[in-house]
């Protein structure tokens, strides 16, 4: 089953794969491109929608909202995915969903 980890925490920029360490991040906080992230990194999505999507999950016929996307999402994928929530607290309240996936040998560094 996918582990998901809840996070409430304004500095995203800290944020790494837990698989390879890379930052999916540049130096201003900014989401690289998926050819220059990790090639861990498979599903970025935000409330303004889906930045990342190397697997093709998302389906907009299906689409409720990114919500309800997510939780369709996370109920398919098995133990080889991590899923991270990452919730800036007000006055922001922007929230972003992050897959990724275990592709070379080892466990995932994760607390």
């Amino acid at each position: 089953m996918l582990k998901i980890i809840e996070k409430e925490d304004k500095y995203l920029d800290t944020h790494t794969c837990p698989v390879c360490q890379k930052t999916p991040l540049d130096k201003d906080g900014v989401l690289l491109p998926s050819s220059k992230s990790c090639e861990h990194l498979i599903y970025v999505a935000t409330g303004d929608g889906v930045e990342i999507d190397k697997e093709g999950f998302y389906n907009e016929d299906d689409n409720d909202g990114v919500g309800t996307e997510w939780e369709d999402i996370t109920n398919k994928l098995d133990d080889n995915y991590v899923g991270f929530v990452f919730y800036i607290p007000a006055p922001s309240g922007f929230s972003s969903y992050w897959i990724y996936k275990k592709t070379i040998k080892g466990e995932l560094n994760i607390c």
